[in-house]
């Protein structure tokens, strides 16, 4: 994995850096743990800027997190809640989602439990 990585960084610059942070998002196995940390120590070396790193690797992951909120927002709160996905998680869903690596999930949470125009339940 750190090889797939690495090479996708090099190849690619920053722009590998965001597609390695949306992909995180959307597959798992790939962790940012590999990912910014590498990056970081390639901005050190001189062979990338570091706000460029920062900047790609926040973008790449907000894009990332986008289709699964939207998929929360298309489910609605009250069939959100059949799957648990209840309105209080938006208080708690950062301790839930990161801790238990679950950031797909946090997004969900965060789409069913965000209405405009309506107070969640």
């Amino acid at each position: 994995m750190e090889a797939f990585v690495q090479s996708m960084m090099e190849r690619l610059g920053p722009f590998g850096i965001g597609l390695l942070m949306f992909l995180e998002n959307i597959f798992p196995p790939i962790p940012s743990e590999l990912i910014m940390p590498l990056a970081g120590y390639l901005a050190t070396q001189g062979d990338m800027n570091i706000l460029w790193v920062i900047v790609a690797g926040s973008v790449g992951s907000l894009i990332g997190t986008l289709p699964w909120y939207y998929l929360g927002r298309r489910l609605g709160q009250r069939r959100g809640s059949a799957f648990g996905l209840q309105a209080w998680s938006v208080a708690h869903d950062v301790t839930i989602g990161r801790r238990c690596g679950l950031r797909a999930v946090q997004a969900t949470w965060q789409g069913t439990s965000f209405q405009w125009g309506k107070e969640p339940a």
